[in-house]
């Protein structure tokens, strides 16, 4: 979940447009969604980002994730499990390189 809402980052873009000063549009930002001027306000940083993403793209919506969802064969969970039986001590990641699984779908397997 996004911590500010698509209003606020759109109010940001449109101050910053207005005033061209990230300060103005911090304080701005203070009286407009604060306590009396006095709640959070987006870092400078994140500001920036947002007039960036703006300018390159048109919006400042997140993007949606893939929606990839990780699978659980049995065989691959077979593999993890005689991997960890033959090498305890090897990390997660050395058993995931060698079997050449996902780390992780690797380190959900050993959940199973």
């Amino acid at each position: 979940m996004d911590r500010w809402p698509l209003q606020a980052k759109i109010f940001v873009v449109e101050k910053f447009a207005n005033v061209r000063s990230i300060t103005a549009v911090q304080r701005a930002f203070r009286l407009e969604f604060g306590d009396r001027g006095r709640g959070d306000a987006p870092s400078r940083l994140t500001i920036r980002k947002w007039i960036r993403k703006w300018q390159e793209e048109g919006s400042v919506r997140n993007k949606k994730g893939t929606g990839r969802r990780l699978v659980r064969h049995a065989e691959n969970i077979e593999r993890v499990r005689n991997a960890f039986q033959q090498s305890p001590k090897r990390s997660a990641k050395r058993h995931s390189l060698t079997l050449n699984i996902r780390k992780e779908v690797f380190v959900d397997s050993q959940t199973c």
